[in-house]
């Protein structure tokens, strides 16, 4: 801003910080006295902490309304329902954590789980007692299931590599990456057929054999998802320019918050897959 000598003597008063001109003494100083130019130069005290947003039915926000009308022109207007829809499942996914620890619990009471101490017949024998001693005796010291979702130190390149291979890919390398770094004898998941998809768990400190379902395989993968979405907000901070509506990296903080929260497939699809994944991957070797 120039001083007020050189006001007196220029024959345009100029406003450098506000791109300003005029050639008048009194239009100049109302320039001086105008919230834009007190805002510019962070001389406007009562500026409050958070402006006011104009926000797009597509989503994208905009601190002046002129912004929002100059994007209107170019935007596509993405239905509502799918903004709606990306928001309800980021809120039902955060609640689902404590319903599904219950559910767990009742699996837990409830479930007529075939004890793997029992041989199914006496065709079988050899081969249960061989799983009997792999996993009460070899195995006996592995992790619980719970225990290892929760173990998994995830770092934004996690959540960015979800974004970036989709949900069931994404999610699916992160349980992988975590068991191959494991010793075998410490997995809490083993597979005795993986056409028939038989898994046993480790849950609550003893081995048995998951239902058909996999309940307990699949709050583990609720679980791993579950943390992995809590780092949208780090991401954001670590990105301050996500949140602008006009950037690049807004756009790209949108995908990788649809695609951690489960992408365009339902929850329990991208779940069967990303258990079929996993199962390839830990079959007992019974040579």
């Amino acid at each position: 801003m120039i001083t007020e000598k050189e006001q007196k003597n220029a024959d345009e008063f100029i406003c450098k910080d506000c791109d300003f001109t005029c050639s008048k003494q009194s239009n100049f100083d109302k320039h001086l006295s105008t919230r834009k130019h007190k805002i510019v130069t962070n001389s406007y005290k009562k500026m409050p902490k958070m402006p006011n947003k104009y926000m797009c039915i597509c989503g994208k926000e905009y601190v002046y309304r002129q912004g929002l009308y100059t994007h209107k022109k170019t935007c596509k207007e993405d239905s509502p329902e799918e903004v709606k829809s990306l928001t309800t499942m980021v809120m039902e996914l955060m609640k689902s954590n404590t319903e599904l620890q219950k559910q767990l619990v009742d699996v837990c009471k409830n479930s007529n789980t075939t004890n793997i101490h029992t041989n199914n017949s006496n065709n079988s024998h050899n081969k249960t007692f061989n799983l009997q001693f792999f996993l009460n005796e070899q195995c006996k010291d592995a992790m619980n299931i719970s225990d290892f979702a929760n173990s998994i130190n995830l770092q934004l390149s996690d959540f960015e590599s979800v974004g970036e291979l989709g949900y069931v890919e994404g999610i699916t390398k992160i349980m992988l990456d975590k068991l191959n770094s494991m010793d075998i004898y410490k997995r809490p998941i083993h597979c005795s057929d993986a056409k028939r998809e038989i898994i046993y768990v480790k849950d609550d400190d003893k081995w048995e054999k998951e239902e058909k379902n996999n309940p307990k395989l699949r709050y583990a993968i609720k679980t791993i998802s579950f943390n992995n979405m809590k780092l949208m907000g780090l991401w954001s901070s670590t990105y301050p320019e996500s949140m602008d509506g006009d950037s690049r990296l807004n756009d790209k903080y949108m995908k990788l918050i649809k695609q951690s929260t489960g992408g365009n497939g339902e929850i329990e699809d991208s779940e069967n897959k990303i258990i079929r994944r996993i199962v390839k991957e830990i079959i007992i070797d019974k040579v």
